[in-house]
């Protein structure tokens, strides 16, 4: 509960910075904003899922929780101009992967090429309809980014992030072992999340100064 009033009080802070002109103009901003509030949605659905009969279930938004909080503490730890293209490719890859999908539905998808053609003005980016979706891929590996952090356990963690996407997958094994010990999957999930989450806040310290 004291975390999460803490991430309250600093997404109040971003909101702040936010209604600064220049703010909105700034692309790594935009970026490590949004994905925070998108992070923290994830972790309150998780410990929502507790108070359910589906509490099993955890490992689903926490495999999201991990992944970004690795992917925002490799952001937060390059220079300027490195998370300034870090940020465009990855608003760029979501609008191209929208964008296909609204050709495959056969919309024209004018939307997502508009966000593309306004935010691959940063870079030297081919035309949407050009360029493939794992070319815009800003991030290294789940391997590369434990490898490489700064988080206590660093590439121990890959393990951990290795047995969240077995569940994902819904392979025999984990299906056997989550039918046998559903409280305790849902616990361990939750030490996994009371982790991340307390490597946010640091991340969000970092960047409110």
């Amino acid at each position: 509960v004291l975390v999460r009033k803490v991430s309250e009080q600093q997404l109040s802070l971003f909101k702040e910075m936010e209604k600064d002109g220049a703010r909105e103009k700034d692309i790594r901003f935009l970026y490590l904003y949004t994905t925070l509030v998108g992070v923290w949605d994830n972790a309150d659905f998780a410990v929502g899922l507790g108070k359910t009969r589906r509490q099993e279930f955890s490992f689903y938004p926490i495999r999201m929780v991990m992944e970004n909080t690795f992917r925002l503490e490799h952001f937060t730890r390059q220079s300027v101009s490195e998370q300034k293209r870090i940020a465009t490719e990855e608003i760029l890859r979501i609008a191209k992967r929208f964008y296909d999908m609204e050709k495959d539905n056969g919309r024209n998808g004018e939307e997502f090429k508009a966000h593309y053609q306004y935010f691959s003005q940063e870079g030297a980016y081919p035309e949407i309809d050009k360029v493939k979706e794992r070319d815009l891929e800003p991030f290294p590996s789940m391997w590369d980014l434990t490898n490489k952090s700064k988080i206590e356990g660093n590439i121990h963690w890959y393990r951990h992030y290795q047995s969240l996407a077995e569940r994902t997958h819904g392979k025999l094994m984990t299906l056997i072992i989550k039918e046998e010990h559903e409280i305790s999957e849902h616990r361990l999930s939750l030490t996994y999340l009371q982790i991340m989450c307390n490597e946010l806040l640091k991340i969000a310290d970092f960047h409110l100064g």
